[in-house]
């Protein structure tokens, strides 16, 4: 019995062995959903404001792995963006009021290739944070106001991707990923549509 335990552990001790760690970047367009909290910001003016978003910006992501088994890995990795925009209008008083948005964090996830063809399915936790800076200026008197928002909190994020073989232990990938609940707050969302590259060591 002791043999066989000895076998089962040096077994698992070859696994983890073989096991490779694969590191990489990728990049694209980060597209914020913050419909709902634009609206939430014109309702709270009680007057009649108009909104101009600009809700594409640049980002990148940092990111690590190791295999769970033949078709999982565990995904580690790191994201952050230029700002997004908001400029508001208001319509009867002097006033004009911008608004910019970022997000980053930390996320981990299980990244699953059902088919052994390229394609995958992600699934995961985030640890993210928000920040919001606000100012409303009048156009009469120069006058600006500001105030800046920020939170932190845990959400959940879920895509899917390709990933092809590029040379011996490099591969390339495109991805769309949803995070869902950005800084814990269940009306911030981001959607990353990536190219990206990674290496196994």
């Amino acid at each position: 019995m002791k043999k066989a335990l000895v076998f089962s552990l040096a077994a698992m001790a070859v696994g983890v062995a073989q096991a490779q760690m694969s590191v990489g970047v990728e990049g694209g367009v980060f597209q914020a959903d913050i419909d709902s909290v634009v609206a939430s910001e014109i309702r709270s003016t009680g007057r009649s404001v108009t909104a101009a978003t600009d809700d594409s910006s640049s980002g990148f992501r940092l990111f690590g792995s190791t295999p769970l088994n033949q078709k999982t890995d565990v995904e580690f990795g790191f994201f952050t963006h230029s700002d997004f925009s908001v400029k508001y209008n208001f319509t009867f008083v002097p006033l004009v009021g911008t608004q910019t948005y970022s997000f980053s964090g930390l996320d981990l996830s299980a990244v699953h290739k059902p088919l052994n063809n390229g394609f995958f399915v992600k699934g995961g936790l985030h640890s993210s944070r928000y920040n919001i800076d606000t100012q409303v200026r009048s156009t009469t008197t120069g006058f600006t106001s500001s105030v800046d928002t920020s939170g932190t909190g845990i959400g959940f994020l879920a895509g899917l991707g390709y990933e092809a073989t590029v040379s011996d232990g490099v591969k390339a990938r495109a991805s769309f990923v949803r995070y869902m609940n950005i800084g814990g707050e269940s009306d911030l969302a981001m959607n990353l549509m990536t190219l990206g590259i990674s290496k196994a060591f």
